[in-house]
């Protein structure tokens, strides 16, 4: 795998990057910061480079402020819809912040900008019971990706969502896999195909796509089925009941499986 390029002592904006953080549940490089206005702020490269981040959200909160005085929209109720969806994205106070923002999901740049912008690219809200709702949840909010829908066409729009509990919250299986970097097909896997439990499915080793490590071996269950001469069913059944990988892989289902599996060591 490629290093990742360091970025610390380069500046983004306010941001000077201090150092790179290093965490299990990062999918990608994310870096501590600085801001000029003296908070800190860890960030992922990405967003540094993209420019998407550009403060610990000082800047933006400056921009709401000179938005509000200048542009004499301010009274229309699509400036509040623009308004929190800046809050919610780039302003980590925020109450929403942790399940937009803290995730990555970002304002385009156009939009972030200028609020005449958002209001020619989505027009004025058909009606009170309007609301912006992005139609790819793991995407951000622009012009490609948003509409004004009524909550009866939201819910409909996200009744095939699969959700979740975990840390006593409920949230969709594509925001765990965001969290905790485990990648949204094994986690599907792990949950609905296999019937592990949440935490068992975030917390388990990543060893490969759709492998299982044992003994310094890795192979998915199709390729263990072969190999120990137990049926592939009798080992996905094992995996949905929560048995340990040890357990799963020696327990015979028959004093021929038991032999099989000692040849093989």
């Amino acid at each position: 795998m490629r290093e990742a390029l360091d970025l610390t002592g380069r500046r983004f904006g306010r941001l000077t990057v201090i150092h790179r953080v290093y965490s299990s549940y990062a999918a990608r490089p994310t870096w501590f910061c600085q801001c000029d206005c003296g908070n800190s702020k860890i960030v992922r490269g990405a967003n540094l480079k993209t420019g998407s981040v550009a403060s610990c959200g000082c800047l933006v909160k400056e921009r709401i402020i000179s938005m509000n005085t200048t542009h004499g929209l301010s009274h229309v109720p699509e400036y509040n819809v623009w308004t929190g969806m800046i809050k919610r994205c780039h302003v980590p106070s925020n109450k929403d912040y942790p399940r937009y923002g803290g995730r990555g999901i970002t304002v385009c740049d156009r939009w972030k900008e200028s609020f005449e912008d958002f209001y020619l690219d989505m027009g004025p809200r058909p009606s009170a019971e309007h609301s912006i709702e992005r139609e790819d949840n793991s995407k951000g909010y622009g012009p490609g990706n948003c509409k004004w829908a009524t909550p009866v066409e939201q819910t409909r729009n996200r009744s095939i969502t699969k959700w979740v509990e975990h840390n006593g919250r409920k949230i969709t299986i594509s925001q765990l896999a965001e969290e905790t970097g485990v990648p949204l097909r094994r986690l599907r896997a792990r949950i609905f195909t296999y019937g592990m439990d949440v935490e068992t499915a975030v917390s388990r080793p990543l060893s490969g796509p759709g492998l299982i490590e044992y003994e310094g071996e890795s192979r998915n269950l199709h390729q263990w089925a072969d190999h120990l001469g137990i049926r592939y069913q009798t080992l996905v059944g094992r995996c949905k009941a929560g048995w340990s990988v040890e357990d799963m892989l020696t327990t015979p289902t028959k004093p021929s499986d038991s032999h099989q599996f000692k040849e093989t060591q």
